[in-house]
């Protein structure tokens, strides 16, 4: 109430109108938003991983000089008799890590969900925030629920962690043995000068003994894949402004 105003009606003293003039308290809270309501949180932190590395990637014969001879690109990395080095070398690479964050309500989403598709990769191709994951490059690292509560309401916070790979979440084995196939039988490898061989030779995709020095390798999926599309929740395709 801001102040009472008496108007005298008949100037007897007797006979008066009251006017009251009230006013909202500054005091007041606005009515808080629900927490539940707001758009996803997509963050791309510092991320890396190690992979083993058994093939050059860029072309460093410039750089043959005295006692230094660069390699050639698509090259195993060994010696200069095509040894292989009794250490495998490993290299620090930087895939992108994606973290998209959001609210729900209690209830909402099952913990069996989350247990499905923790660890699993993409069966299909995914976008979030606009960067393209082709199938089983993604791989769900973490996806977790957090309650707390806030603004009135109890809720919880959903967390996808999605790590990427550009030569996918599959195992890269070097095709390479001391037995080859020759038609249908599968025979010894055997050298030139008759004896065999003290390190396992490369070997064809189709398991023939093979000569060339770029070696194949062999793919194995060893890793659950799931439908990312499945998800309650879906993830989000695009930045949200």
């Amino acid at each position: 109430m801001v102040n009472i105003d008496p108007i005298e009606q008949d100037g007897s003293r007797r006979h008066f109108i009251v006017v009251v003039r009230y006013s909202t308290s500054s005091d007041s809270k606005p009515e808080e938003d629900d927490p539940v309501d707001e758009d996803w949180i997509i963050d791309v932190p510092d991320h890396q991983e190690k992979k083993r590395q058994d093939y050059t990637l860029i072309d460093t014969t410039s750089l043959t000089a005295g006692d230094f001879k660069g390699t050639s690109a698509n090259e195993p990395i060994a010696n200069a008799v095509d040894d292989a080095y009794e250490d495998a070398i490993f290299e620090n690479t930087y895939p992108p890590l994606i973290e998209c964050t959001r609210n729900i309500d209690v209830g909402t989403l099952a913990i069996s969900e989350i247990v499905a598709y923790r660890g699993t990769i993409n069966n299909a191709a995914v976008t979030i925030a606009g960067y393209s994951i082709p199938k089983w490059a993604g791989l769900m690292l973490g996806f977790s629920l957090k309650e707390t509560y806030g603004r009135g309401k109890k809720y919880q916070i959903l967390k996808y962690r999605i790590a990427t790979r550009s030569l996918l979440w599959v195992r890269r084995i070097l095709n390479n043995g001391f037995n080859a196939l020759q038609g249908t039988d599968i025979v010894p490898i055997v050298l030139e000068n008759g004896e065999r061989p003290q390190k396992a030779q490369n070997l064809n995709i189709d398991g023939t003994w093979s000569l060339a020095v770029i070696p194949n390798y062999r793919i194995f999926g060893t890793i659950q894949d799931a439908d990312w599309s499945a998800l309650t929740y879906s993830l989000p395709a695009a930045w949200i402004p």
